[in-house]
């Protein structure tokens, strides 16, 4: 389906292996941040101001070509463990350093990559003699780093067209799989026909070094899945988002404090219970709504399980194995809490994932405007995708986005390109 075209901004330069490739700006990190419910955006932690910027040129690229005939979601042959880096001599360093190291997720070694001071950026590319078909997969990686990175995965084909992936990964945490969703694409590429990829990471004016490890590919649903979220228990998810989604029968997820329910401007318990009641999802958002990696270990623990232990005697038994981050933030030992507590947990991330590789790190998109929605439903569709969009109070502009993003959203589900589901499903159907 060729009906939309993406935006992004390019620039031309000359890598080994693809130099008629354009070069998408580095972005910022916009996609991956949470909203507190003041509106103070945040990132997960020491995420801003981390990546430089590009030479900026207009472009207005086709989507990438997909099959008619997409391989089975459920079992296409390329999905799994596709590089384990225990050679790299397949792979070259076009900027900074590749070497090996043995902190590994799978196998004896992985892949240390470091910039020097020459470039402002870490590049490998590792080039095939048979192209592959990666139509019907999208690709992540495992890593870990000791200060955030938000490294790119970058597919080309053979005439230069390229798809970029992206994810933002905080420092301090063990080794674990990530879904990257996508950045920006460049040209009209032909995901059946890939001829490199490249791993990299910009610097600017400061370093990177961080490990990876399982190169992988993850499968793309059958058709686009979208989820509508929102944070912190507003009233106007009662009185405004249900107002909006029950015109087409779109069930959502509000994600709640307990400590919060019937403070002013706060859902009660009987608009809790009209939600679930109308088929939405009550989930946990933490008791009080702390930056949860300033904590101790038990105090957070204490704050995952007064929430879930609220949900759970108020009869939001589903919901109570569902938690999304306040404010995006999270350390080792929330990630580990997350795991022990609860069955999926959702935070920051870019559109358009194949399925879930990481369960307690689910993505998703926050507070989006008409624009940035509208691309991210694009994308789910065109890209058989997930796009997951969460939302805080809504009122003013952010009201008439999100109308205006409902209203787009019902003409792709009315026309058979998406799929609205809740995280029962997102569980049940689509974790790799």
């Amino acid at each position: 389906m060729k009906r939309r075209a993406y935006l992004l901004a390019t620039a031309t330069v000359g890598l080994a292996g693809c130099s008629a490739a354009l070069e998408t700006d580095d972005p910022d990190p916009d996609t991956d941040t949470d909203t507190t419910s003041e509106n103070e955006t945040t990132e997960t932690p020491s995420a801003e101001g981390t990546t430089p910027d590009e030479p900026d040129e207009s472009d207005e690229p086709d989507e990438p070509d997909e099959s008619d005939e997409p391989a089975d979601p459920d079992n296409p042959e390329i999905a799994g463990t596709f590089d384990d880096f225990e050679d790299l001599a397949e792979w070259t360093a076009l900027e900074g350093s590749l070497s090996a190291t043995d902190d590994a997720f799978l196998g004896s070694q992985s892949a240390l990559l470091e910039s020097d001071a020459a470039s402002d950026r870490v590049t490998i590319s590792r080039e095939f003699d048979s192209p592959l078909d990666l139509s019907a997969v999208v690709p992540g990686l495992a890593i870990t780093t000791e200060e955030m990175v938000i490294p790119l995965i970058r597919l080309f084909d053979a005439d230069g067209n390229r798809i970029d992936y992206r994810r933002a990964i905080v420092g301090g945490l063990p080794f674990a799989r990530y879904n990257f969703g996508v950045e920006a694409v460049g040209g009209d590429p032909d995901l059946s026909a890939i001829t490199e990829i490249q791993i990299l990471q910009w610097t600017g004016d400061g370093t990177a070094r961080f490990r990876c490890d399982d190169l992988h590919f993850t499968p793309r649903p059958e058709t686009g899945i979208v989820m509508i979220q929102f944070d912190d228990g507003f009233e106007t998810d009662y009185t405004e988002g249900l107002r909006v989604l029950e015109e087409y029968d779109y069930p959502a997820v509000t994600f709640v404090n307990s400590s919060r329910i019937g403070n002013d401007g706060r859902l009660d318990l009987d608009q809790a219970e009209a939600l679930s009641e109308a088929g939405w999802t009550v989930g946990s958002h933490s008791h009080t709504h702390p930056h949860l990696s300033e904590l101790t270990a038990a105090e957070q623990e204490a704050e995952l399980r007064a929430t879930k232990e609220w949900l759970v005697e108020h009869g939001f038994e589903e919901g109570a194995r569902y938690f999304a981050y306040p404010f995006g933030d999270y350390d080792a030992t929330t990630v580990d809490l997350v795991e022990k507590h609860h069955d999926l947990g959702f935070a920051g991330g870019k559109p358009a994932q194949g399925y879930v590789t990481n369960p307690q790190l689910c993505s998703r998109i926050g507070d989006p405007d008409a624009e940035q929605a509208r691309e991210a439903l694009d994308r789910a569709a065109d890209m058989r995708g997930i796009s997951t969009l969460f939302y805080h109070e809504l009122e003013g502009q952010r009201l008439a986005d999100f109308e205006a993003t409902i209203d787009y959203l019902h003409e792709l589900e009315s026309a058979g390109d998406v799929e609205v589901v809740l995280p029962a499903a997102l569980e049940e159907r689509f974790v790799f």
